[in-house]
C-alpha cells in the first residue's frame, strides 16, 4: 500500500517541478522539460546573457539563448565535410558542420554550429551525442534563435526555424559549446 501511495505522490511533484520552471522562466523554457533541467539551468542562462526577453518561435526574430526539450527518437544529428585550406601554408583540411533536426513539431527546429569545425570535432561530438541521447526518452537542447523560413506551397518541409546550438542535456548529462558551461556550480543557490 505505501509504495503506491509514494508514486501517487511524487508524480504530481515531479509534474509541478517542472510546470514551475515553465511558469518562473516562460521565455527560457519553451516546453516542458521532462525532469532533466533544473532551475540552476535557466539561472545560468540569465547570469551569462541576462533576462529572457519576450520571444514567439513562431516569428523570424533573433534573441536570447532558449531551451526546448524534445522525445530523444524525434531529433536526427548528422554533420557534412568538405575539403579547405587553412593556415599560412594554405594546407589542405577537412572541415564539418553539423545538424540537430528535429522535423515532428511545427515550425521544425534546425539547430546548428557557429562555425565550421575540423571534422574531428563532428566525429567527438556525434559520440558524445550517443551517449547522452542513447537510451534517453527526452533530450533538452538550447541554442540562439534565429531565422524562420516559411514553407512555400506544395513544399515538402513544414516551417523551419533555426537555432544556434549552445547546449544539449539529458537525464545522463550536459555537453555544451562554450567550455564551462555546463558547469552549475557557479550559480549561486
Amino acid at each position: 500500500m505505501w509504495p503506491i501511495l509514494l508514486i501517487i505522490i511524487a508524480c504530481p511533484f515531479s509534474s509541478w517541478s517542472s510546470l514551475a520552471l515553465r511558469v518562473k522562466y516562460p521565455q527560457g523554457l519553451l516546453t516542458k522539460d521532462y525532469g532533466i533541467l533544473t532551475e540552476k539551468d535557466l539561472l545560468f542562462d540569465v547570469e551569462k546573457w541576462g533576462e529572457f526577453p519576450q520571444y514567439d518561435v513562431t516569428k523570424s526574430q533573433p534573441g536570447q539563448v532558449r531551451w526546448q526539450c524534445f522525445r530523444t527518437r524525434e531529433a536526427d544529428y548528422s554533420y557534412s565535410t568538405w575539403r579547405d585550406t587553412e593556415g599560412p601554408n594554405n594546407s589542405m583540411i577537412t572541415l564539418c558542420d553539423f545538424r540537430i533536426w528535429i522535423k515532428s513539431t511545427e515550425p521544425a527546429h534546425h539547430y546548428y554550429g557557429r562555425r565550421a569545425w575540423p571534422v574531428e570535432n563532428c566525429r567527438d561530438f556525434h559520440q558524445v551525442w550517443k551517449r547522452l541521447t542513447g537510451g534517453e526518452d527526452y533530450l533538452c537542447l538550447s541554442g540562439h534563435p534565429d531565422s524562420l523560413e516559411k514553407a512555400k506551397k506544395n513544399e515538402k518541409y513544414k516551417n523551419v526555424k533555426g537555432w544556434t546550438w549552445s547546449k544539449i542535456k539529458t537525464k545522463k548529462g550536459c555537453h555544451s559549446y562554450f567550455v564551462g558551461d555546463c558547469d552549475l556550480k557557479t550559480v549561486p543557490e
